[in-house]
């Protein structure tokens, strides 16, 4: 029998603004409808952006994602007692978070 572990990626990954934004709105508890609104993009852009967040953190799931880029600081704390999302910009074809 063969065991297979599942390992998680390091420390160094980074995450696209837009994955930080889609894992925030996860956190918060919006819906992909909602936080697509609020970002003005699709819900299915926001549903890529939440799974190659858990492909590159290397987690089981996306409440495990969370937990991760929470961790690691790519999720503001503040964000998640305030129930606010990150402010981000799309400036010369890139997502961007303002400071």
């Amino acid at each position: 029998m063969v065991t297979v572990l599942h390992t998680v990626a390091p420390d160094y990954v980074t995450l696209d603004p837009r994955e930080v934004a889609a894992l925030t709105a996860v956190a918060i508890g919006l819906t992909e409808q909602a936080a697509g609104h609020a970002y003005d993009i699709s819900p299915r852009t926001l549903r890529r952006a939440k799974e190659t967040a858990v492909r590159k953190l290397g987690a089981y799931n996306i409440t495990h994602a969370v937990a991760l880029a929470t961790a690691r600081g790519h999720i503001d704390p503040v964000h998640l007692l305030n129930r606010t999302l990150p402010p981000c910009d799309f400036v010369a074809g890139r997502w961007w978070l303002r400071p």
